[in-house]
């Protein structure tokens, strides 16, 4: 038996899941190798033997690629050890004892694996210039220090080389020759448009413009794969391209002029050489980075001649708003530029590209993806994260799904449920809501509103009729789930609908009181205030609360109440479901339901005589309605919905709502509520009033009955719990207390 080191068990471990992952039947001398390469003690030794560890690592990944996956193995099985593997952990071991070790250790494996014929492992490491008699030289001499003394001079030289790019730069064609950069999938005529405008003779700098997100900077990186291809043109071949990193080019320049020296030295650093590209990301940040006194002349001046240099050219990135408020307005910079427009993957091509990079972050995070869950990234990003743009949103959930299951060590397959799960934490909405499917969510609905709602069952069908359609995605686009007006009268459950529909669909309540936005200055708080003013920089109340809940039922109460500026507000937000805010930034609606209750037309309708059919009194509010409401505010609602004034058996079944909330509240405390129907009928007869709907009923239920209960609770004989019945004696409401054996009325 082996006694090995906690490193080499690891290693050893994790080469294991590599080939179940990978569906290989076998653990070859590669397994190990590459799971040596994410061994930090394993890395030191190569590098300080004058090895580069990317070629390495890269080789070794391609080799794994290539071998045959048996799809048919069970996934419990375990991978068996080939002859090779077998060979070097033998002579590992037999090396530990020969040298009285107690462990054997991962360099003593990785020794070992010269002694194995025609391995490709060996080959790999040779190819960067690593053999055996290197490697225990290390061993042997790393503990007097005299093997880091013998490093290559001529690295050292190639370090100190260029080395003013070096430090604010980063080789891109470097990377790319290594295999550290992703693949660029799809884009071909993004690059071919880009490969064209490098060939001009003049304004041959491209500048990519799109939204953040949208992949400016994979296109650059697949320019730099491109340009280590066979099938690269004349005029790319033997270029070398820089990005620019501008954190540091800006790091300690705390005076003036400081910025601007750094970048002239660098503009004479790429002067000195024709095959240089330099890529600029963010490049409007370049233009406001000059002076702390937010100049940008100096640094458009400096980069001008650049950028017009005919010996090094230039590409910059910049999104759609900066190009415009930056870019555009230094003429001297734009016309040296030929825009690239970088518009939003489609889904799928978004599914494409994370096929292409689904391999890379298995092989990072030892996990599988399905073919479900590569989609649910895609569609649900799309659907849920509306302020983020693909693939950028879909490849973060990737990621995220990976390294979830990686820090959990749970199942080595990710499948839709995994990505769903983690959606629902990032839109801060309930999992429930997105894992089940549309007919289960939406199927009991309507039911299940009419037994929270009692006499409003019009109302409740309108409003579900409305989901059913924007679910099923047979309305537009670019509205809404639906813009609502509630009218009727006051206490007749126009809110209560509104606060159980937030709570059916499991998404957020949001309240806006009207009567608080009459001023037309107050329209302002809503949306944030104007440039110069005070609050500018904290942002609208109804615009960060979308932000913050993207999926919501918003309410604005007794909308009649409202400034008509704010009425106009609402026109664009029902029309095309965004809003601008006063920074200029776009929020999105297309998740949220707008619900607005009027009290308008209740007075005149409530005047109807006795005899008048239900058709009249509806009319009579709808003229109220078409008074108070311009016409064009109409025709953007989805609905207007009426609510009925209640009847007599409507008014007994919210009491005996109210008196079963409150015996649900009473078993916490261990007290058990009963009552009688006529305590039903007093709190209807006595509690309901015309003018305030069925509000007073909540009232009464307080005053005569939980109040009185509340001082037992605390102080009487209801403190450890206990019974209590409800009656109506002379017209009174009376609590009785088995415990006590009398009665206390309330007078």
């Amino acid at each position: 038996m082996y006694n090995i080191s906690n490193q080499l068990q690891t290693a050893i471990n994790k080469a294991y899941q590599l080939a179940k992952v990978k569906k290989h039947e076998y653990l070859t001398p590669e397994h190990l190798l590459f799971s040596f390469l994410n061994d930090d003690n394993i890395t030191t030794m190569l590098t300080s033997c004058g090895s580069n560890i990317s070629p390495i690592k890269a080789d070794v990944t391609n080799f794994l690629n290539e071998l045959p996956n048996v799809e048919s193995l069970p996934d419990n099985s375990e991978p068996q050890l080939t002859e090779g593997t077998k060979l070097a952990l033998q002579i590992a071991f037999e090396q530990t004892q020969s040298s009285n070790q107690n462990e054997m250790e991962s360099t003593h494996v990785l020794i070992a694996l010269f002694d194995i014929e025609e391995s490709h492992a060996v080959y790999f490491l040779q190819k960067q210039g690593i053999d055996r008699l290197k490697l225990v030289r290390y061993v042997t001499d790393q503990k007097h220090g005299s093997f880091n003394s013998k490093l290559n001079t001529a690295e050292k030289k190639e370090k100190k080389s260029n080395s003013l790019l070096n430090k604010f730069c980063l080789n891109l064609t470097e990377k790319a020759k290594n295999n550290e950069l992703d693949p660029l999938i799809g884009r071909e005529d993004e690059l071919e448009r880009i490969s064209h405008i490098l060939a001009r003779r003049r304004k041959n700098n491209p500048l990519l413009i799109g939204e953040t997100g949208v992949g400016k900077t994979s296109i650059i990186e697949g320019l730099s794969l491109y340009i280590q291809s066979e099938e690269c043109p004349e005029h790319l071949k033997n270029i070398t391209i820089y990005t620019l990193q501008l954190n540091k080019l800006i790091a300690g320049t705390k005076f003036r002029g400081e910025f601007e020296d750094r970048l002239e030295a660098i503009i004479e650093s790429l002067s000195k050489h024709d095959n240089i590209i330099l890529f600029i990301d963010d490049i409007h940040m370049m233009l406001s980075s000059g002076s702390h006194s937010g100049n940008s002349t100096d640094a458009a001046g400096i980069l001008k001649p650049l950028f017009s240099s005919k010996k090094c050219r230039c590409i910059g990135a910049s999104s759609n708003k900066e190009y415009r408020s930056t870019i555009q307005k230094e003429t001297a910079i734009s016309r040296q530029f030929e825009t690239v427009n970088i518009p939003e993957p489609s889904i799928e091509e978004s599914i494409e590209i994370l096929n292409g990079l689904k391999s890379h972050y298995e092989e990072f995070h030892l996990i599988k993806y399905n073919k479900d869950a590569i989609k649910a990234c895609v569609q649900l990003s799309h659907q849920y994260l509306k302020d983020r743009f693909l693939p950028d949103k879909a490849i973060d959930l990737l990621d995220e799904a990976g390294a979830t299951l990686k820090i959990t060590n749970s199942d080595i397959t990710i499948e839709r449920s995994h990505i769903e799960t983690i959606v629902a934490k990032i839109a801060r909405i309930p999992a429930i809501s997105i894992k089940k499917s549309e007919s289960e969510s939406l199927q009991d609905l309507e039911k299940n509103l009419k037994n929270k709602i009692f006499g409003q069952d019009h109302a409740v069908e309108q409003i579900t009729k409305s989901i059913h359609l924007q679910r099923s995605g047979l309305n537009e686009k670019d509205k809404t789930i639906g813009s609502f007006l509630f009218a009727g009268p006051t206490g007749v459950g126009k809110t209560e609908l509104s606060k159980q529909l937030a709570i059916e669909l499991g998404v957020e309540f949001l309240r806006f009181d009207m009567s608080e936005y009459m001023e037309k200055h107050s329209v302002s708080r809503l949306i944030g205030s104007p440039p110069g003013y005070i609050g500018y920089d904290q942002g609208g109340q109804l615009t960060e609360a979308v932000n913050k809940h993207p999926h919501a039922i918003v309410l604005l109460d007794e909308i009649e109440k409202a400034h008509p500026d704010l009425i106009n507000i609402l026109l664009q937000i029902m029309d095309h479901a965004t809003l601008t805010d006063s920074s200029g930034r776009d929020v999105n609606f297309s998740h949220i339901m707008i619900i607005m209750t009027t009290n308008t037309g209740a007075r005149e309708s409530s005047q109807t005589p006795i005899g008048f059919k239900q058709e009249t009194y509806i009319d009579k509010s709808m003229k109220s309605i078409e008074k108070e409401f311009s016409p064009e505010f109409r025709n953007r609602l989805t609905n207007i919905v009426n609510f009925n004034p209640l009847s007599t058996e409507t008014i007994t079944n919210i009491a005996k709502k109210c008196l079963d909330e409150c015996k649900a509240l009473l078993l916490e405390k261990k007290v058990t509520l009963t009552y009688t129907k006529e305590v039903t009928s007093y709190l209807a007869k006595k509690g309901y009033d015309k003018k305030f709907g069925a509000r007073p009923i909540k009232r009464l239920v307080e005053q005569e009955i939980k109040q009185p209960l509340s001082n037992e609770l605390l102080f009487g004989c209801l403190q450890n719990g206990g019974n209590v019945t409800l009656e109506i004696k002379n017209n009174l409401m009376s609590l009785l207390f088995p415990e006590k054996n009398s009665s206390s009325k309330k007078k």
